[in-house]
């Protein structure tokens, strides 16, 4: 598990899967294998002769030949879709679903690094939590703000929010004394929900306005209140700006506290 899941909570279901996957890929049939084999109560081999197993041509997508994937030539497609709507001033939001451990973060993960090859491109990383109980307003975003801060591009961001969301700069721990210092005087006003809505958007889309800004939102179950206020404020507006929203999400709930998505879902993919 830490070799091919470092630093991540995942249940004996997202090996199933990924088995599963290979065997398609591969048409192996589980009930008469030719590469893997069910071993009960231990796992699983591989039983295919390794002088003389033949050679298979696995598919790859031609837009990502530098990062090959197996089966995910649609959702490569669609992301390319999405991104090229983005380059073009259509804020678009695009929704990676499945259920756990079918490879949603895989997928999110691969095409993210296509796009920090590019200078011009700012990538913001947010994840959200479980959490047992109230959680605070806005965390992932906060949280996504601070470390594209600290990165190789966290003077444009800094900069945006010191100018534009003074109340959101004041609430990043992760930076100095005087970078906080810097929004105080713009900072005195109530921070509103509503100004909260507004300081942020406003941040994002004078970064998007002349390059791509791409937030990254995983598992977008277990998202707070605010952050889906937000969400779907930014979604709603209509000035052209270079914005791509990638979320991950399960596309069940056996969660009670996934009833808040459940009931936004809808209202976010209509505005995106």
């Amino acid at each position: 598990w830490d070799t091919l899941w470092p630093r991540m909570i995942v249940t004996d279901a997202a090996l199933t899967v990924c088995v599963a996957e290979i065997r398609r890929v591969l048409a192996d049939d589980p009930r008469n294998p030719r590469f893997v084999a069910t071993v009960p109560r231990r796992g699983y081999r591989f039983v295919a002769p390794l002088k003389s197993a033949p050679s298979f041509h696995l598919p790859m997508v031609a837009a990502h030949e530098e990062l090959p994937m197996v089966g995910r030539a649609v959702e490569l497609e669609a992301l390319d879709r999405a991104l090229k709507d983005a380059l073009a001033g259509q804020r678009r939001a695009v929704f990676v679903m499945g259920e756990p451990g079918i490879g949603k973060t895989t997928l999110v993960e691969t095409y993210k690094s296509r796009l920090i090859k590019d200078d011009g491109t700012l990538v913001i990383e947010a994840q959200c939590s479980e959490h047992f109980g109230p959680s605070e307003p806005y965390l992932p975003l906060l949280d996504g703000l601070g470390q594209a801060c600290r990165g190789a591009r966290g003077k444009r961001m800094l900069d945006s929010l010191a100018l534009h969301a003074p109340h959101w700069l004041s609430q990043i721990p992760v930076l100095s004394a005087n970078d906080r210092a810097s929004s105080h005087g713009r900072g005195e006003m109530p921070a509103t929900p509503e100004r909260m809505l507004r300081e942020l958007t406003d941040a994002i889309e004078m970064l998007a306005a002349d390059h791509l800004v791409v937030l990254c939102l995983e598992d977008l179950h277990w998202c707070d209140q605010a952050t889906l206020d937000w969400l779907s404020f930014v979604t709603r507006r209509r000035s052209r700006v270079r914005l791509l929203l990638l979320m991950t999400l399960r596309d069940f709930a056996p969660l009670e506290a996934d009833a808040l998505l459940r009931n936004r879902l809808p209202d976010l993919l209509l505005n995106a």
